[in-house]
């Protein structure tokens, strides 16, 4: 069974001492989900409200699509097997939608 895991966080860690931003997230995740890949689309549950932006890992070849009702296709957002991405959320509401992929 292929799944695509995904890690919601609310915001990015700080360096202590030079108080910038890192290019890194801050853990604890605010939630996390796990949802089977299909040859048909299979949506997510709709993304914690703290969520900011998120993390997919995906153990087969898939595409995605974000929205607040996505419907994936394989002509969305292709992830490779074994790929691990972070995307912005620009909303509440939203959710992400995957199917397999070739």
């Amino acid at each position: 069974m292929s799944v695509l895991f995904i890690t919601e966080y609310k915001a990015v860690a700080v360096a202590s001492g030079a108080g910038g931003p890192l290019a890194v997230a801050l853990e604890p995740p605010v939630a996390t989900q796990v949802v089977t890949i299909n040859l048909t689309s299979t949506a997510s549950a709709v993304f914690n409200v703290d969520t900011h932006f998120v993390r997919l890992n995906t153990d087969e070849t898939c595409s995605v699509k974000f929205g607040a009702s996505p419907t994936a296709t394989t002509n969305d957002e292709r992830l490779a097997a074994n790929q691990t991405e972070f995307f912005g959320i620009s909303r509440a509401g939203l959710s992400v939608a995957v199917i397999a992929n070739s």
